[in-house]
This record gives structure tokens, C-alpha cells and sequence, in this order.
């Protein structure tokens, strides 16, 4: 024996091992020997990669009558599992399994010596089988390999073939990234020889390349080369075709009467990139490709699929990665992928026994051969599903949140009797009886991999239903959600045909009796069993010939050209059968219908046997022999059955839309539109009148879509990537679920914060599960379908599935291959009377803080910010070897400059520049984002940050010791690595550790920035499963307190900042501009005579800029308050003069500033508008610049405005992040009336210093850098005013600098803004004494007016008008007077007035009238209250006439209490049962949904008239 460990691990490291000295391999003894043996001794490993499986096996062909008894005349035999095989030094000893080929079996034993001789190894066996005993002596070994095997390969376009090295991927071992591997590599590691001769390959000419593979191409193909193939040993056969006929499959799989093969679809998307240019793409598409090709050469030789046998856990080339990936996440197969086959497939690869055993075997014993080992077809052993809790537990496996879901798997079979030979089909059940929604893949197809069926016949026998064409699935799947019972938005259940019609071996019933079919569903990570369904079969007189080559049709959806005969033949019998008939073939009929339609198939062309030279082939498509107008004609009967009898029980919901639906196809093909369109709309309104849910109805609406316009386009077909994207961003549950586990680990219905470092990690890692399902499909549908199919079934909390979703959308270039930006902020609802504001600011008397609400909450900003933080996910990835990255530098820079630009704003109203925020304050202020703001669902998870709050202990004192850590080594300058080195603080490593980005100085600095969003949300009077809007970065700038935090960490940045000084002379270009060569005027044209250059400078020096006006409009976008920021078009004019004596081509870099002139000299008050290259020629002397506001480097530009710049002239575009950058409307601060004093500063740099050599072709290069390339600018972001300014070594102001400068130059400018505010379209008048004619005295006092608090609740009120001043009123026609909230307004909807019922809670039919404002039955009730229109009552007010007054409060309003202690007053339905108790005026019916019954009066003021 050789000197190599058995079963060493192909992963370990192998030194010093020679692999030459391995004894396993094929015997055999000469065939003039008396007793013929073929022995395979399978102990050590043939190389570095190849595991041993410790088995003995073999074939014994006899000669005489000896050794065993009986007439076999051959034997196989292998060695027991789990016994294994002994070796005491010298011999190998095994019990055996031995199997004859007459189909007896024995036990045996056998003891083997292998020696070295001149021509190589020999051995000699002796075997005992039952009590005789054979010795064989010099058996030869004739190959290291356990099997030959020859794949014939051919081709539509050209012969590929896969070569991928392992270093390629992340995360291979060490031991393997030498690894480099092909078929023949990966068939040598299994011990099996591949053969294959490139030249044998044959051509199959397709005359209509643009039309769609199907089946019925592929399975001619492949027949034709069987049928003429004459050679000897074991033939794979594969067809690498190109356009597939749908997504989900990557081609199919053929295995008929021991025939196998199977084709490819090298167009399918998951192919693509095989020739990219990118090393990553190419890697992934050639790994996935080679993938393939083994998985199917695997299934040739006998493999089945690992999840066939319970085993979807298998890291094996057999199991589907998307099928793993299902139980443990996208990507998590080749995470862990050793490259090779599992144990027992490799036994069943080496030791199974040859052909000519199996040929005897299969004549001898009369039997066909199964696969030795293969999974025993039993009905599922798994319990039947059913609903209890139990079951529900044990079903659901791969890690998946198990509580409150729970999926039943019931299969229908109809009740008659089937005949022999037909296609049997079952209806799948899948239903959601859980709590929570399920994610399912709901592709039911036998061979589609979610699916196994189990067939027990009349006598007992078991088979696995295998049709004996298979898809070959992609990892494109299509998920669908089942809602849970009751849902609104998705369906409790899904229900497909499952036909069982043609196998590998024939019709799965063959004969007549009773038949039990047990099926278990797996996929999405559940192993569900069904229930058994008994089926009858009853003999029939049909042509069994013309019936099986009809099955053959339904199952490659066409037939070949000489069969095409029977199959018609078949097809007029059925059509003579009566109707009755007709409905129980149904399923038949559809799907011979289709095939019919789709014509014959053949392959012409010289046979080639033996494939000794090229031959092409030629694939022809032929012409049905029956007509498309026959085939309507010949099922129009059963078309108007249904249509007569849709209640009928032979008519079932899905046969009825095949039916209709393949008829549709073919009236379309005929351009018989209308037709077409008259019987598909009968079929909807027939479903809508029955049962059909919402999502039948639509699915069955998509495919007639498809029908109907099949030159859509994918995108079209598909939906709108766009519109569905923001679709699942803006998405919520329709209930809020909370204490419920999610697989991200944060649980359900809990807040995501974007700033909280472990909410990040969690969302982090979905993010990546998109990416990786971005590579391993390369089909943008497969990813919205998985981010869409775990949103919606609550598989991952709701908000880490959003900013992951986010995230992706930024990164991805299948997404911008596809158009799809980020979200632009939504619209407003046109339906909406008021913004989010409710009211509009009134900026009379002392300045307040909420002057500035317009400009924190305008939309366009708010989405910037979000934005920026998901191109920068702020994940802590920081690499100190990518810092050109300057992430860290980014986050400093953009937020300064946001400070900048909020206290130029809130300057020009007369507040003062924000307040940093101090560790120990209590915040006097609070903030709520408004009415609409938090009706929103997609907002529910944020509360209104309330005021006077303050941070817990824990905080306070962490981030204390934070900023102390940070300014000590600010100080120092340096930091510690773990490694035990130092890294310099620039102001990149500085932004980096205060976000902060990296775990590397984490328990240094912790996560300053971040934890300081985190104090402000989890103060102790925020609701559990709430956030303030500080947890966002969607939302966390509407609060003012965003911009108080950010004051002090800028101060520290600045703080480290303000340590460096700035050299600005040493590279300055010869240049010179002076104050009257830089303008700022409205419009695009420069002033006359600002062009002309006269001698050696400029004609005219009187220039100066204009007054640029600023607006307050009302705002258009969702969720702004009352006013937006918006200006006029302005540019600036720029002229530049060479400087005497400096010669050659000057690159330029023209950085553009503005500041309030007050503040010129605080360098942090500048504010970026622009930066731009330009390049000065070697014979220019002076050069006039023009650029336009939209041009701006800044702003989120369009590349329409980017190709039309002049610096496009000078520098090429690379693709930008085109959704990033400030917004334009907001690119000048406001100004005030009359003009506010601003300076604009232009510093001119050298670009050869700057290295600034692109430009982006959209979005902001200024904030966002470029899409894939490091930040282009060498400079500090900001400069020269991102440090303190520095001439000679001497700080100097930004006044002088400009002064010493000719670079550099000041130029004043103002600023105008004059708009006015609107008067409310309400009356908000308080009432007088005169015209109010009742109002709640004892309440509130004799004046009417009390003193209204605030409420926190919303949802349905009806409220009491009862007491004795009531009962005095006499009145018919009224108006309500509505009480305002002290501090903000509220909203009220659906308004009424009614009578009450007696002493009940109920509204007397008599009278009960809608309460109108302005004659809409809503209103936004301000701080002064609001009162209805005039209201016309039936039944007067007066003695016993109380009156009920009802609305819904959907945000707080306020209440004033009752001196009665215990009239109730108040009658309360929470927010969850609004609508109902909206829709039910009697409230009696109602008392399990009351929230609580109230003393206290609400919203109700008093009436008038």
C-alpha cells in the first residue's frame, strides 16, 4: 500500500507527498484469463485535489459455473460502506456486496496484494462468495482512473470552454488559489478519464437566429445525434445553443431510454461577461458556465441532485448554489465551494458497474438497472402537512425566522378516473396559515427544484417522478409573498397544475389501478410534505403509440417532424370525444394545443457516426399539420363551455386560463386581435365574479400582457424598474409587527437607525446579499424579485431591506446599466389642501427657530443628504491602503460646508449662526415634522422629538471621553495601529475617526458622530419601537438639533484642521485676475466690452457684479413646509491674464467661492460654488471664462448641462454619481430685501499641482467624487479655505492673502430676496359673543374660550353635545367651531354630525350630516382654531336632542377637561380600527375596538351660527 493518508482533505496542504506512488485505480486481468475481472481499488488519493472514498469494487465475468451458483454469468461487487477497508501493511482486505446479473444477490469477501512489476502495478484477488473460493493472480492495473468518459460537444455560434484559477475568488483557501480548472481537471479529481476532441465538434445551423430556443430544437438535435451515433463506451452528449426561451432556465436536460444529454443557453444572462474586459465579471460568469457544464455531465453519469435526497445543505458540483444560497444566503455556496463532489456522489461516479454489466444484468434479470445508491423512491417520510405548530417547527429549516410562519402543502387530484397512458396532473396548494407573510419560489414544475413527486403504483412500487426532459434552473428565481390570511396585499395562497406526463422511462402510468402521489415541496429554506392524493387509472382502447408520442410533444412543447403524424392522430381522436371527456383531458388538450401550434422539428445533414471530422447540421422548423384556424376551430366548443357553465365543477380557475390563454397566443399569431381580447376578457370577468384573489388575477394579467405585446420590451414586460424601485423603498407592512425575530437579527417593527454601528453591520450584510445575487444572475429582475420577495414577507426588518436596497441601487451597475437612479423625493399629493407645515411661518417679532423649517425640510436637500450617505455607507471598512478613497476628509468637508450655507440662511432672518450642542443641556425646543410628514406608513417608525430632553448618563459620559481622546491626539498628531505602528492624522484620517468608518481605533474613539445621532433617539419619552428623525440620514436634517450636533463635531474637525497651515504661494500660476475681472450677474451674458483685451491688459476695468435675486415659493415635493428656496439663472464671467514673461500651456484649476462680507475672514463661513479646469494655451495671453449656475461642480448637474461645459474641451468625462449633489434650487443662500453684502472669491490653482484630469459626466465631483475612480482633486476639499491660509510661512487673512495674491481675487455682490408671504385661505377668526349660540360653559368657562391642551392621540373621537346649555338651544342651522392646538396645528378628517340614538353610543339614521370646510370634509385645524361651513339640521337641537360630533384626528389635536366626574364626554377608537369605525356609524357593534370613553371634551370649541 501506498504511504498517502486515506480521506486527506483535498484543502490540506499535501509536501513531500508523491502522488505517483498511489496504488487506487482499474485492474484487470487479460482476456484469455478463466475468469474475466475488471477491479476498481479506490484507498489513497491519485492527486492534490482528488479524495479517496475508501471502496473496493468491481466486476466478475465467468466463464464456468463456478464461484457462485445459479446461471448469472456476471457479478458486481463492492465493498460495504461503513465496514470500509482494512489494511494491515501488506494486504486489503473488504466484505462485499455482490450483486449478479440475473438480479440474485450474495455477501462475500475479498483480499487483495498489489505489487510493483516492469510493466506497473499488478495485484492478485482472492475473493470468497458464499462458500466458493477464487484466486486471480496479475490482474494489471491499466489506468489511475475509475471510468472513461467521451463528451461530444456541439455548437450554434462556437464551442466554449471553461478555464477558471481559484486565486480569482475571495475567500479561497490558502492551499487552492494555485488551483486552476477545466472539465478535464475536475473529472481527473473525480478518477474519471474525459475525453474530448474539439474537432468532433459539429456546427447546427440555425436559419432564424433571433428566434427563441424551445425545447422541441434541442430535444431534436440531441435524438438525432443518438440515433446516429455508433460508438462504443459511455457518450455525454451536450448543445451549446443561444437565445433562451425564458429567463429561468439555463437550458434542459434530456434522459430517455438511456440517452442523456443536455444543452446550454450560452445567452442567458447568467453567461454573460464570459469575454468581459472586467476580471471580476469574468471570473464569476466562466466559474458559473463551468459550474454547469459539470453539474450536467454529473446528472449523465447517474448523479441526482443533492436536495433530491434531503440534502439541500451539499456543497457539492451537483447542488444548484442558488438552492443553498436559499437555506443560508445569496452567495454563501461559493463562499464555501471546495470545487469537488460529495463522498457518495464520487462513489457512485467510480464504482458503479460498467456497461456491459448493465446491458447483461438488464436481459438476464428482465429488469431495468437502477443506480446503485441512489435515494430509494419512498414517499416522503416527513409528516403530513397540516396546521398544527408543531409540524410548522420542523419544516422550515436554513436559519429562517420560524415563529408566526407557517406554510401548508395540500396537492388535489380530481375525482374521475384517468385512462392509461394519460397525463395525470395534481393541483399544488401552497397556504400561508401563519401570522406573518411567507416568501415563496413559486416555480412547481417537476424538475424545477422546489418540488419532488412520488408515485406508489397499484402493487406497491415507488418511483420518484422524473419527466424525461428537464429545465436546467437558473439562480434567476421569482419569488412571490403569501400574505397572511386576511391580507390585503398579497394573497394567503398560490396554485399551480402540476401535469405528471412523460418520464425517463415511459409513461408514469403505465397500468391500471390506484395510484398514491406524495409530493414535498423545498424552496426559500422550507421543507414542506403535502397530504397523499389517490389517483384511478382504467384501461383505454387508444393507440398507445399515437398517445406516447403525444406526451412526448406536451413535454418539449412541440414535436419532431416524423412524429407529427401520431401526435395529430391522437389529437383528432380526442377531438371527437364529447365534451364531458374533453374537460377531464383539459390539462392535455392545452398543452397539445400549444405544441400542435408550434410546428415540427428535424435535423437534416450528413450523419457522421463516429464524429471523425466536422459535419454541420441543420435545424428545421416546419409548419403544423393541422392549421392555427383548424385548432381554433377545433376547441371553440370547450371555449364556450366555459364560457356557459363557469360554475360548472369540471371548470377549475387554472385550466380555464391556460386554456384561454394558449387560445389567445394563437388568435394573436392569426392577428385575430379582437377575438383574442373577447374571450380573455370574458375569462376576467368570469374570475372576478367567482373566487379568484387579487394575486391570481394579476399574475394571470402579466401573462396575458406578454401575450398580448410580445415585442415589449423586457423593461416593459418586467415593469418599470424605476417606479418599482421606489415602490419597495416607500413600501410598509400593512400592520406594525413587533417582538418578532428577522433573519438580520434586529427584529421586526423595531426602528432601523442608520447611524447605530450594529444596525449598520446588519444591513451591511443584506446589501451584500443583493450585490451577490447582482453577480450570480446578472439580471436586475432576480434581484428585485429576492430584495422584494424578503421585504414583503418580513423575513428582515423593513428598514435594514430600505437602506440596503439604497445602497445597492448607488453601487450597482446592473442598476445603471438599466437606468435606475435613487429616487428622486416624491411629489405632493395634489389632494392635499396644506403642507406639512399645516400653517405658514409667520416671521413677525423675534426671530425663531422655526423661520428656518423651510430650508431644513425642503425635500431636494433632505434626499442630497440621504444620498451622500449611501454612496458613502459609512460601513466601518476603512483601509488606510485605499485612503485616496478621503471618505473621511468627504464627511468633514460636505457637512461644514452644509453649516456654511444653513448660517448664511438663518443670518439673513436675524438668528443667530447655530449653537454647538453641549454634552449636559437640556434641548428647550423639540421638533415635529408636520401632519403629513407622519401619516405617511412609510414614516410610522418616527416619533416627534420632544422638547426638554436630555441624554442619558451612558451617553453623555461615552462621548465626553470621545472628544477628550480625540483632541489629545490631534495633538499628537499620530495614531496607534494594533500592529504595533503609527499612522500621521491628516484631515482624511481625521473625518475617518470621528464618523467613524473603521473598527481600528474603535475602542479609542468609539463612534463619535454616529453616537451622537443615537443620544437623540433613545431618550427616555420616545415610544418604544420609535426613532426620532435623527436615526435617518433621510430625515435627520429636518431637526434643528442635526445642525447643533454637527456644530460640534465640526468644531473638532476643525479644531485638528486649524493645526495646519496652508502654503498657497509656492505653486501659484502665472496668472493675474483682479476684482473687476470676476462678475456674478443674472442671465448668461457677460456686460459689453468685458471681452476686450487692448495691448498687454483689459480695455475697460470698470466691471461690476449685479444684484442676484433669490425666491420663497411654494413648495411641489412631499413633506416641505411652507416655503422653498429657489433663485434666478445667474453665471459668472471670469477673465484671466498671463502674467509677463511666463510662457508655455497653463492648466488651471478656477475655484469658485462666496461669503457674506462680514465674515471674510472666517475661512469656515466660505461656501463653495463651483470648480472647473481650464486650460490657457501656449499663445494665449488671456482667456474669458463663462459658466453658467448649472454647470456647478456642486449641484446635482445634469448631463445635458455637463456636455454642453466648455471644460469638457479640456479634460475627458468618467461617469459620475449623477443623484448626488447639493440641490440646485438651493445653490444661493436666501439674501435679504434690498440686497444682502456678499463677496465672491476666485482662486486660480495650478492643476499640474492639482491633478485634476477628468470631470464627471453628471452629479456633484465637488461632494461625491466619481463613480469608480479616487476623488480627483490632489488638494484638501475646500481649498485654500481648509486650513488657515499661509503666504511665506506667514498666516495671513483671507483679506490680504487676496491682496498679495494675483491669483486670487475678492468681488463684491448682493444677494435679494423680496418675497412675500400668503394669507390662509380660512377664516381663523376667533368667534364673538354674538354669534356663538352654545358653547361648553361648565367646561370652559363663560367666555367659550378654555384653555385647549395637547393630545397625544389620534384616531376615531365621537364626542358628546349634551349639557343643559346645550339642551336650551333651538337651532336648525349651525357652524362648528373647531379648538386650535397651543403649539402646532393638527388634521381632522372625515367629519360628522348625528343625532344621538337614545342614551346608546349610536347615531340615529334621522339625522347624520358630513361636517364641511370650505366644502371638503377635512381641514387642517391651525393654532387659532377653525370653524365649518354652515351645517342644515333635520331634528333641531333642544331638549332631548343631544347631538354626537365624529372625526378622525390623524395627527394629535387637544382637549379641555370636564368638571363631571364621571360623564362621559369622549369616546375613543385608536388609530389600527379608524377605518372601520369610520365606515360603521353604529358604535355599539363596536365596543371591542373602544380604546378608552373620556370625561374630557375633544377639539369641539362651541357653536355658531
Amino acid at each position: 500500500m501506498s504511504k498517502l493518508y486515506p480521506g486527506t482533505s483535498p484543502i490540506q496542504q499535501h509536501d513531500g507527498v508523491d502522488f505517483d506512488d498511489s496504488q487506487s485505480g482499474t485492474y484487470q486481468t487479460k482476456k484469455n484469463a478463466p475468469v474475466q475481472l475488471e477491479l476498481k481499488v479506490d484507498v489513497d488519493q491519485l492527486g492534490p485535489f482528488s479524495k479517496t472514498t475508501d471502496c473496493i469494487s468491481g466486476v466478475l465475468t465467468r466463464k464456468s459455473k463456478s464461484i457462485w451458483s445459479g446461471n448469472a454469468s456476471k457479478a458486481y461487487f463492492r465493498s460495504y460502506f461503513g465496514s470500509g477497508v482494512q489494511y494491515d501493511g501488506q494486504k486489503i482486505h473488504a466484505v462485499i456486496y455482490v450483486l449478479l446479473s440475473d438480479g440474485g444477490k450474495r455477501d462475500g469477501q475479498v483480499e487483495i496484494s498489489v505489487k510493483s512489476s516492469r510493466s506497473g502495478l499488478v495485484c492478485d484477488v482472492k475473493f470468497k462468495i458464499e462458500s466458493s473460493t477464487v484466486t486471480i493472480n496479475g490482474a494489471e492495473r491499466i489506468s489511475q482512473y475509475f471510468g472513461d468518459v467521451t463528451l461530444d460537444i456541439d455548437f450554434v455560434e462556437k464551442v466554449i470552454w471553461p478555464v477558471i484559477r481559484l486565486e480569482n475568488y475571495a475567500g479561497t483557501n490558502a492551499s487552492m488559489k494555485s488551483r486552476e480548472l477545466d472539465l478535464f481537471s475536475v473529472f481527473k479529481d473525480a478518477g474519471l478519464k474525459l475525453y474530448f476532441v474539439d474537432e468532433n465538434s459539429q456546427k447546427v445551423e440555425d436559419p432564424t437566429p433571433d428566434t427563441r430556443w424551445t425545447k422541441a430544437d434541442m430535444y431534436a438535435v440531441m435524438k438525432d445525434y443518438f440515433d446516429g451515433y455508433k460508438g462504443k463506451g459511455f457518450n455525454i452528449w451536450c448543445l451549446l445553443a443561444q437565445r433562451p426561451p425564458d429567463s429561468r432556465y439555463m437550458g434542459y436536460s434530456f434522459d430517455q431510454d438511456g440517452k442523456k444529454g443536455f444543452g446550454l443557453f450560452t445567452g442567458h444572462t447568467s453567461f454573460n461577461g464570459m469575454d468581459s474586459d472586467d476580471p471580476k465579471v469574468k471570473a464569476t460568469a466562466n466559474r458559473r458556465f463551468l459550474h454547469y457544464m459539470v453539474h450536467e455531465c454529473g446528472h449523465c453519469l447517474g448523479l441526482i441532485h443533492p436536495f433530491e435526497d434531503g440534502n439541500s445543505d451539499s456543497l457539492s458540483w451537483m447542488n444548484y448554489a442558488w438552492k443553498y444560497d436559499s437555506l443560508h444566503g445569496p452567495g454563501t455556496f461559493y463562499d464555501n465551494f471546495e470545487y469537488s463532489f460529495s463522498d457518495d456522489e464520487l462513489i457512485t461516479l467510480r464504482h458503479q458497474p460498467n456497461k456491459e454489466f448493465v446491458n447483461t444484468y438488464e436481459v438476464e434479470s428482465g429488469e431495468k438497472f437502477d443506480v446503485l445508491d441512489a435515494p430509494k423512491a419512498t414517499p416522503p417520510d416527513l409528516g403530513e402537512s397540516d396546521d398544527d405548530d408543531e409540524n410548522d417547527e420542523e419544516v422550515h429549516r436554513g436559519g429562517r425566522p420560524k415563529s408566526n410562519r407557517k406554510i401548508s402543502f395540500k396537492i388535489k387530484v380530481r375525482s374521475q378516473p384517468y385512462f392509461k397512458g394519460d397525463t395525470v396532473e395534481f393541483e399544488a396548494i401552497l397556504r400561508n396559515s401563519g401570522r406573518l407573510p411567507c416568501r415563496i419560489d413559486p416555480d412547481l414544475s417537476l424538475g424545477g427544484g422546489n418540488i419532488s413527486v412520488y408515485i406508489t403504483d397499484p402493487l406497491g412500487g415507488v418511483q420518484v417522478a422524473k419527466p424525461f426532459v428537464q429545465e436546467i434552473d437558473s439562480p434567476t428565481r421569482r419569488y412571490l409573498t403569501l400574505g397572511k390570511a386576511g391580507s390585503r396585499e398579497n394573497s394567503d395562497v398560490y396554485r399551480e397544475i402540476v401535469p405528471l406526463i412523460q418520464s425517463n422511462r415511459g409513461t408514469m402510468f403505465r397500468t391500471s389501478g390506484n395510484y398514491q402521489i406524495n409530493a414535498v415541496y423545498e424552496g426559500s429554506g422550507m421543507t414542506i410534505p403535502s397530504d397523499t392524493a389517490e389517483v384511478t387509472i382504467e384501461d383505454d382502447r387508444e393507440d398507445d403509440a399515437s398517445k406516447d408520442e403525444a406526451r412526448i410533444s406536451i413535454s418539449v412543447d412541440g414535436s419532431l417532424s416524423d412524429s407529427q403524424k401520431q401526435v395529430m392522430d391522437f389529437w383528432m381522436s380526442l377531438m371527437k370525444k364529447p365534451i364531458q371527456a374533453k374537460l377531464k383531458r383539459i390539462q392535455m388538450i392545452t398543452q397539445l394545443l400549444r405544441g400542435i401550434n408550434n410546428g415540427g422539428v428535424k435535423v437534416t445533414g450528413k450523419k457522421d457516426a463516429l464524429r471523425s471530422r466536422k459535419k454541420h447540421l441543420k435545424i428545421e422548423r416546419s409548419q403544423p399539420l393541422r392549421s392555427a384556424r383548424d385548432l381554433i376551430l377545433d376547441t371553440t366548443d370547450i371555449a364556450q363551455y366555459f364560457k356557459r357553465n363557469y360554475d360548472d365543477d369540471l371548470v377549475d380557475d387554472l385550466h380555464y386560463v391556460n386554456f384561454v390563454l394558449t387560445r389567445g397566443k394563437i388568435l394573436c399569431g392569426m392577428e385575430d386581435f379582437n377575438q383574442a381580447d373577447l374571450e380573455y376578457n370574458q375569462l376576467v370577468a368570469d374570475l372576478l365574479s367567482g373566487s379568484a384573489d387579487f394575486d391570481f388575477m394579476k399574475r394571470t394579467a402579466n401573462k396575458w400582457e406578454s401575450i398580448r405585446n410580445p415585442s415589449a420590451s423586457s423593461e416593459t414586460l418586467s415593469g418599470n424598474y424605476q417606479e418599482r424601485v421606489e415602490k419597495l423603498i416607500d413600501w410598509m407592512p400593512e400592520e406594525e409587527i413587533v417582538n418578532e425575530e428577522d433573519k438580520s437579527g434586529l427584529g421586526l417593527g423595531l426602528p432601523f437607525n442608520n447611524f447605530d454601528d450594529r444596525h449598520l453591520h446588519l444591513a451591511f450584510k443584506f446589501a451584500e446579499d443583493l450585490e451577490k445575487m447582482e453577480d450570480n444572475t446578472d439580471d436586475i429582475d432576480a434581484v428585485l424579485d429576492y430584495a422584494e420577495g424578503v421585504m414583503k414577507s418580513l423575513e428582515v426588518n423593513t428598514g435594514v431591506c430600505k437602506w440596503a436596497l439604497e445602497t445597492f441601487i448607488v453601487h450597482s451597475k446592473l442598476a445603471k446599466k438599466h437606468r435606475i437612479r435613487y429616487p428622486d423625493p416624491p411629489k405632493r399629493d395634489p389632494k392635499m389642501t396644506s403642507m406639512a407645515a399645516i400653517v405658514e411661518t409667520k416671521r413677525v417679532g423675534k426671530p425663531e427657530e422655526s423661520w428656518m423649517h423651510y430650508w431644513r425640510c425642503d425635500a431636494d436637500f433632505n434626499y442630497h443628504h440621504r444620498h451622500w450617505h449611501a454612496v458613502y455607507r459609512g460601513v466601518r471598512s476603512f483601509n488606510l491602503k485605499e485612503r485616496n478613497a478621503r471618505q473621511g476628509e468627504l464627511f468633514g468637508y460636505m457637512h461644514t460646508q452644509m453649516l456654511a450655507r444653513y448660517d448664511a440662511d438663518r443670518e439673513s432672518w436675524g438668528l443667530d449662526p447655530v449653537a454647538p450642542y453641549a454634552f449636559s443641556e437640556k434641548e428647550p425646543h423639540g421638533f415635529d415634522a408636520g401632519w403629513e410628514f407622519h401619516e405617511a406608513r412609510s414614516h410610522r417608525e418616527f416619533a416627534p422629538r420632544p422638547s426638554g430632553e436630555t441624554w442619558t448618563s451612558n451617553f453623555k459620559n461615552n462621548l465626553e471621553d470621545c472628544e477628550k481622546a480625540l483632541q489629545h491626539y490631534f495633538k499628537i498628531g499620530e495614531l496607534p495601529t494594533r500592529s504595533g505602528g503609527n499612522v500621521k492624522i491628516d484631515t482624511n484620517v481625521a473625518g475617518h475617526i470621528i464618523e467613524a468608518t473603521s473598527d481600528e481605533w474603535g475602542h479609542i474613539f468609539g463612534s463619535f458622530h454616529n453616537e451622537g445621532h443615537m443620544a437623540f433617539c433613545y431618550t427616555k419619552n420616545i415610544p418604544r419601537g420609535k426613532t426620532t428623525y435623527m436615526g435617518s440620514s433621510l430625515t435627520a436634517v429636518r431637526d434643528p438639533i442635526f445642525f447643533r450636533w454637527h456644530k460640534r463635531v465640526d468644531n473638532l474637525y476643525q479644531e485638528f484642521n486649524d493645526t495646519i497651515k496652508q502654503e498657497v504661494s509656492e505653486d501659484a500660476p502665472g496668472v493675474v485676475i483682479h476684482p473687476e475681472d470676476v462678475v456674478i450677474l443674472p442671465g448668461t451674458e457677460a456686460p459689453d466690452g468685458f471681452h476686450e483685451f487692448k495691448g498687454s491688459g483689459w480695455k475697460n476695468k470698470n466691471f461690476k457684479s449685479g444684484q442676484i435675486q433669490t425666491y420663497l415659493r411654494k413648495p411641489t415635493l412631499a413633506f416641505e413646509w411652507d416655503n422653498k428656496l429657489d433663485h434666478e439663472p445667474f453665471s459668472y464671467h471670469i477673465r484671466i491674464a498671463r502674467k509677463p514673461g511666463v510662457e508655455g500651456v497653463l492648466p488651471l484649476t478656477v475655484r469658485v467661492f462666496i461669503c457674506q462680507e462680514r465674515h471674510v475672514n472666517n475661512r469656515r463661513s466660505w461656501i463653495e460654488m463651483d470648480k472647473f479646469v481650464h486650460v490657457m494655451q501656449e499663445n494665449e495671453t488671456h482667456s474669458v471664462l463663462k459658466r453658467l449656475d448649472k454647470e456647478s461642480s456642486v449641484i446635482k448637474r445634469l448631463k445635458e448641462d455637463v456636455i454642453k461645459s466648455k471644460e469638457t474641451q479640456f479634460v475627458p468625462t468618467v461617469p459620475g454619481n449623477c443623484e448626488c449633489g447639493w440641490p440646485y434650487s438651493m445653490l444661493l443662500p436666501r439674501g435679504i430685501k434690498g440686497g444682502e453684502k456678499w463677496v465672491l472669491g476666485v482662486f486660480i490653482s495650478d492643476n499640474k499641482h492639482d491633478g485634476i484630469k477628468l470631470t464627471t459626466s453628471c452629479g456633484s465631483m465637488s461632494y461625491c467624487g466619481t463613480r469608480d475612480l479616487d476623488y480627483p482633486d490632489s488638494r484638501t476639499m475646500g481649498y485654500p479655505f481648509s486650513m488657515p491660509i499661509c503666504i511665506g510661512k506667514n498666516l495671513v487673512k483671507i483679506t490680504e492673502a487676496a491682496e498679495k495674491l494675483t491669483n486670487f481675487s475678492l468681488s463684491p455682490f448682493q444677494i435679494n430676496n423680496d418675497f412675500e408671504m400668503e394669507k390662509l385661505p380660512i377664516d381663523v377668526q376667533s368667534p364673538s359673543q354674538n354669534n356663538m349660540v352654545w358653547a361648553p360653559y361648565r367646561m370652559v368657562g363663560s367666555t367659550g374660550i378654555g384653555i385647549y391642551n395637547k393630545s397625544r392621540l389620534t384616531g376615531r373621537f365621537r364626542v358628546r353635545l349634551d349639557d343643559k346649555d346645550f339642551r336650551k338651544m333651538s337651532s336648525s342651522r349651525i357652524r362648528i367651531r373647531f379648538a386650535g392646538r397651543p403649539d402646532s396645528s393638527y388634521n381632522m378628517s372625515d367629519v360628522r354630525i348625528g343625532l344621538r340614538k337614545g342614551n346608546t353610543i349610536d347615531i340615529d339614521t334621522r339625522c347624520n350630516l358630513p361636517v364641511t370646510f370650505n366644502t371638503a370634509n377635512g381641514v387642517v385645524v391651525t393654532k387659532d382654531g377653525v370653524t365649518s361651513d354652515e351645517i342644515f339640521l333635520p331634528v333641531k337641537t333642544g331638549k332631548g336632542n343631544d347631538y354626537f360630533v365624529t372625526f378622525t384626528l390623524k395627527s394629535p389635536g387637544c382637549y379641555v377637561h370636564s368638571p363631571a366626574k364621571k360623564a362621559t364626554v369622549s369616546i375613543y377608537i385608536p388609530m389600527s380600527a379608524a377605518k372601520e369605525a369610520t365606515n360603521q356609524d353604529q358604535w355599539t357593534t363596536l365596543k371591542p375596538l373602544i380604546g378608552k370613553r373620556y370625561r374630557s371634551l375633544y377639539c369641539v370649541q362651541c357653536v355658531v351660527e
